[in-house]
């Protein structure tokens, strides 16, 4: 991915919803990989990152040169009940290292930032971070659903082989 000045990111969502981003491989940029980003503190009317689906993607070697971020991230989404909820499934996540330079925080894997409450993930293996596995900041209320991060994960519920970018593409 190219590198946009504090927003190298493969694909970013702002204020969207309803969305899918699937069967895709994003790898060696300086931030992100994916990004749901709201502004915190909107009325809950004015906020439309919610419904998106992410799944079967294939992240790696993200956040090379930022901190306190991860290479899946949400911020300013849901901050009250109900949440707006987006679900995440089928992804891995490996090697998220910032470049040894970065006095910041170190990456996670998974970032849930400010406001971004209430979020669904399942069957989602995250290896190799600097940071956390998975972070919240000022967030939480999550469901999990076999992720590597909390107990009894169980591997064989990925389906590995249809992860990242599917053999037939580009159509």
């Amino acid at each position: 991915m190219g590198e946009l000045i504090g927003h190298g990111t493969g694909i970013y969502l702002a204020n969207s919803s309803n969305n899918e981003v699937s069967y895709s491989e994003i790898h060696d940029g300086p931030r992100y990989g994916v990004a749901q980003i709201a502004w915190p503190n909107l009325p809950k009317n004015d906020i439309y990152v919610y419904n998106n689906t992410v799944k079967y993607l294939k992240l790696y070697d993200t956040n090379q040169d930022s901190g306190d971020t991860g290479s899946l991230m949400n911020f300013g989404i849901s901050d009250d009940s109900p949440y707006l909820v987006n679900y995440f499934e089928q992804i891995t996540i490996d090697h998220i290292y910032a470049h040894p330079s970065l006095q910041d925080q170190a990456p996670n894997g998974i970032f849930m930032d400010n406001d971004s409450r209430g979020q669904n993930f399942k069957n989602i293996e995250v290896t190799n971070t600097q940071g956390a596995q998975f972070r919240n900041n000022d967030s939480g209320y999550h469901t999990f659903d076999n992720v590597s991060w909390e107990g009894g994960f169980d591997s064989g519920l990925m389906d590995y082989d249809n992860i990242g970018t599917k053999s037939d593409f580009p159509y």
